[in-house]
Formats: C-alpha cells, structure tokens, sequence
C-alpha cells in the first residue's frame, strides 16, 4: 500500500498543475481477486488518474489469464492442512461480517439520529 501511495505522488507531481498545490485523492475503482485487492485513484482537483495497482504478489504460471494472488494459495493450502476446511473457513467469514454489519448499522441509526436532532 506504501508503495501504491509512493507511486501515485510521484506519478501525480510529475504532470501537477497549479491547481493541485495540495492534492486530494479519492478511490476511483476496487477489486478484490480472493484475499487480494487492486485499487485506482484520482486526484480530484485536475484529471489525474493513477493506473490501477494490485496489492498482493502473483505466482507466475506461464499460462496466458489472471495469475494467482499468492494469498489466495497460502490460505487454500493452509485450510488443506485444516480439519475446518473451506466451507468453515467461508462460514467463519460470513459470521464476522454479520457481526460487523450489525454494530455498523446500530453506529449508523445512533450517527444520523444525533444529526436529525442538531438540524
């Protein structure tokens, strides 16, 4: 991620315009390929867009398509090992995100409570 963010401002001051004295970057795209993620982002005081960066390593296979992220491979192969296996491991997954979700959605009813009675 440091090295995305090391990238992007360089790549960013390289071509800067008067405007961007003071960049400000925001998420343009988001993809997740397993564990791994790949991100893109803009500047949004001039056109600035970076190219789109993945943050996790690819096992070479030689074989033309997506290359495999090695997190993905080093959770597979250690869930092999596991008498949990897949279908737990993705239950055990689905259960925290429940949980997240829930104390997010409370968060918010408090959040926008306070702000409907500061209005």
């Amino acid at each position: 991620m440091v090295e995305m963010w090391n990238s992007v401002i360089q790549l960013h001051a390289k071509g800067r315009r008067k405007a961007c004295a003071v960049s400000n970057f925001q998420l343009v795209s988001e993809q997740n390929w397993g564990a791994g993620w790949m991100y893109s982002v803009k500047c949004t005081k001039c056109s600035f867009i970076s190219p789109v960066y993945k943050l996790y390593k690819e096992i070479p296979t030689g074989k033309p398509g997506r290359k495999a992220a090695v997190t993905n491979l080093t959770l597979q192969s250690g869930l092999l090992d596991m008498p949990v296996g897949n279908t737990r491991a993705r239950s055990g997954v689905q259960t925290l995100s429940n949980q997240v979700s829930a104390k997010m959605r409370r968060l918010n009813t408090v959040n926008m409570r306070e702000k409907n009675q500061s209005s």
